[in-house]
């Protein structure tokens, strides 16, 4: 058995040699937002660690990019706009294994057009194929840039659910939101939506996913309650759009009153019904009794 194994491992060394070691980068942040005052210029940076066993040649590049459906997918396209206002300090560089660059560059607000846009910076390797594997990554971070005051945002919420009965200390849901903008006058944003209860107002505004117009998305929402009993009104709303829906509360204390008085109802109304049945059954002894003198 010993003499097969080894025989095994000197075939896999043989027809796989060189390199096991994972192939890829590592880049932060994966996304950066930025809000620009008119002709407004800010710098960032991106950090890019090469998590592969050899030296590598790193190009960078600026695309633009937008949602092809409502799960958030994303086509990117060159966009001579975003390339000309967001200025990268290196073309290309190299990293050695386990090496890590710290790159910056510039959003100039002056060349860009006004609005919300939306692009990313790729970072693309070329490894050196001596001795290694050659192969081809490519990894970036998204950018969403709103430069001026945006216009054009609309939205609608089109969906709410949870559950009917909340016993915990917070409400779990879930909402939907369509962007329904002109897309020649907003390419997407990032919905605020306000999830409230009532009565005794409690309200929430929730950062939503990015939507481009057209789209739709859903969103997983928590609403920390507190100590609530009864029933209540839950509801989403952006603008004068809004869904509701119906829920009872037991929360935080109430809960345990809750619980401790069906426990007294249940504990009462069976001792009740032991209590009805012995005294049938002493009456029913009691007829039997006076039949038999």
């Amino acid at each position: 058995m010993k003499k097969l194994l080894v025989l095994l491992l000197l075939v896999v060394a043989l027809f796989f040699p060189a390199q096991t070691q994972a192939v890829g980068l590592e880049v932060t942040p994966p996304e950066y937002k930025v809000e620009l005052a008119k002709d407004e210029k800010k710098k960032g940076y991106i950090d890019i660690q090469n998590l592969m066993g050899e030296e590598v040649n790193v190009k960078t590049s600026v695309q633009a990019f937008r949602q092809t459906d409502n799960n958030g997918s994303l086509v990117f396209f060159d966009d001579k706009n975003l390339q000309y206002g967001i200025l990268l300090d290196l073309d290309q560089f190299k990293l050695g294994p386990g090496e890590t660059m710290r790159m910056y560059f510039m959003v100039d607000g002056s060349k860009l057009p006004s609005g919300d846009l939306f692009g990313a910076i790729f970072f693309t390797t070329e490894p050196n194929k001596v001795g290694g594997v050659g192969q081809s990554v490519r990894l970036g971070t998204l950018l969403s840039i709103t430069n001026g005051t945006p216009t054009g945002r609309q939205a609608e919420i089109t969906r709410l659910e949870t559950n009917f009965w909340q016993l915990g200390g917070t409400i779990k849901g879930l909402y939907s939101v369509r962007n329904t903008s002109d897309p020649e006058k907003n390419i997407g944003f990032y919905p605020d939506v306000r999830v409230s209860l009532s009565p005794f107002a409690l309200e929430r505004v929730l950062d939503s996913t990015l939507v481009f117009a057209g789209r739709e998305r859903s969103n997983d929402f928590t609403l920390d309650i507190g100590s609530r009993f009864g029933i209540y009104s839950l509801k989403a709303s952006y603008g004068d759009s809004s869904q509701k829906k119906l829920v009872f509360l037991a929360t935080g204390y109430w809960l345990y009153v809750v619980m401790i008085s069906l426990v007294a109802v249940v504990s009462f109304g069976t001792y009740w019904l032991i209590k009805k049945r012995k005294k049938r059954s002493n009456m029913s002894f009691g007829r039997k009794s006076r039949n038999i003198l």
